[in-house]
């Protein structure tokens, strides 16, 4: 019940969150809240959850009676030559005898399997072991949109930063322009520097339109996972994660939470369950059933139409009875479900070993990739910081006509933007990696 209410909750976010527009100023959170309202592959997670929900029913109902009930009326008319009297006799008529009858009835009936070798035990507990795998795979759908949302996010976020280094760049490049055409004012400068800073301008305009057309893609697919239509013109209020040392995680640790944490592992748990359950419930049918009815009616007979639409009619009765069967033979066909059942429990015993075995590869896999995408954060840093220390001496001899020729200028510059390209990949790298950690493990594991 908790889930339905649930399910119907987040249905209900969903219709009034498509109605709404993506705020001006877009948070990870917010993106992440109108996801799980508006994505489509997550909403048919959820819708999942009312199958799950009919079948747990179901399989809850089979300790309950079934109820019928019935209203009928029927009329014949028979046209013979002959009648037969009180002793049986054929008597011959010189004319046709015509009889009309007319007949009205009403019945409820009630049926009750009592005892059936636990197998509806067995299913109704096996419906309800489907619902926890259902649950599961809504977790674990939920998971992989926040991946999918999260990381959609920080592209933006690295777009928007590599916009902004494309910006300062060609802003710095029109300063060198500037400076050039000085120096060849002053004769300190030839003319094929002042070409190449020309030149140099327009390569950084269009790496500048580049990276407008990139923002605008990024921001796209964050509205595409997001499952929502809008403008792109939304700012972005936060920035990548705050990177860390993943020293400090204990890989043991990390995979002993995602066994008890990951939904893929209690999906699977929650089907291997309910796999033993159903071949349980196939070994029943070597067992005898047990059932009772009872049944109550009311019904009348008259001659011409006079039974027909009574709807109440004077005669009664009514019967039980308590039925008791045993399988004998079957022509080897309950053999072969019970088999057929146990070799999917068998299966689904395998299925979860194969997780918990994918699971842990995959968590010590994703932590390996953190912390090489932590060292690369490093050296990034550290390439940027040398590379800018560098790009200001030699613009300050170039700026003071030292032995700077242009082209020295333009490959300390283009070493410096590399290097901060560098770095902004770098944390963009650290942030997908971390993001897919948390995904394998099931929680977040930021210290």
């Amino acid at each position: 019940m908790r889930i339905i209410v649930l399910a119907g909750l987040i249905l209900l976010a969903a219709s009034s969150a498509r109605a709404q527009e993506v705020p001006e100023r877009l948070s990870l959170e917010d993106a992440l809240r109108i996801a799980r309202a508006s994505s489509p592959a997550y909403s048919q997670a959820v819708n999942q959850l009312e199958s799950a929900a009919a079948q747990q029913r179901v399989g809850w109902a089979q300790f309950l009676p079934s109820l019928s009930t019935s209203l009928s009326f029927s009329a014949s008319t028979s046209r013979a030559l002959s009648a037969v009297d009180e002793f049986g006799n054929v008597l011959e008529e010189p004319d046709y005898i015509e009889r009309t009858n007319s007949n009205a009835s009403q019945g409820i009936g009630l049926q009750m399997t009592l005892f059936d070798g636990f197998a509806n035990v067995n299913r109704a507990r096996a419906a309800r072991a489907g619902m926890q795998a259902a649950e599961a795979a809504l977790d674990a759908a939920e998971l992989q949109l926040r991946q999918e949302v999260m990381t959609a996010y920080f592209r933006a976020v690295q777009a928007d930063r590599q916009l902004e280094v494309a910006r300062a760049l060609l802003a710095s490049a029109r300063e060198q322009l500037a400076m050039t055409e000085q120096r060849f004012q002053i004769g300190s400068a030839n003319r094929e520097d002042v070409l190449g800073a020309q030149a140099t301008v327009a390569r950084h305009e269009r790496s500048v339109l580049q990276a407008e057309g990139a923002v605008e893609k990024m921001r796209l697919d964050l509205l595409r996972v997001m499952g929502v239509k809008g403008q792109t013109d939304f700012t972005l209020t936060d920035g990548f994660p705050e990177v860390f040392d993943p020293s400090v995680l204990d890989v043991d640790a990390l995979v002993e939470a995602a066994m008890a944490a990951s939904p893929r592992v209690a999906q699977r748990e929650a089907e291997a369950r309910r796999a033993e359950l159903v071949a349980s419930a196939s070994r029943g049918a070597r067992l005898p059933s047990i059932s009772g009815s009872l049944s109550y009616g009311r019904n009348t007979s008259r001659a011409q139409y006079d039974a027909l639409f009574e709807l109440d009619p004077p005669n009664r009765s009514w019967g039980f009875s308590l039925n008791v069967t045993l399988p004998l033979f079957t022509r080897f066909q309950t053999s072969a479900e019970i088999t057929q059942a146990s070799v999917q429990a068998a299966n689904a015993r395998e299925q979860l070993r194969a997780e918990r075995l994918a699971v842990e590869t995959e968590v010590r896999q994703a932590l390996i990739d953190l912390v090489n995408a932590y060292r690369a954060v490093e050296i990034a840093d550290r390439t940027l910081a040398l590379s800018q220390e560098r790009l200001a001496l030699t613009q300050e001899r170039y700026r003071t006509g030292t032995t700077v020729s242009f082209l020295q200028l333009q490959n300390a510059i283009d070493e410096a933007a590399n290097a901060e390209q560098g770095a902004v990949q770098a944390r963009f790298d650290f942030a997908a990696a971390l993001v897919n950690l948390e995904t394998k493990v099931g929680r977040e594991v930021r210290p």
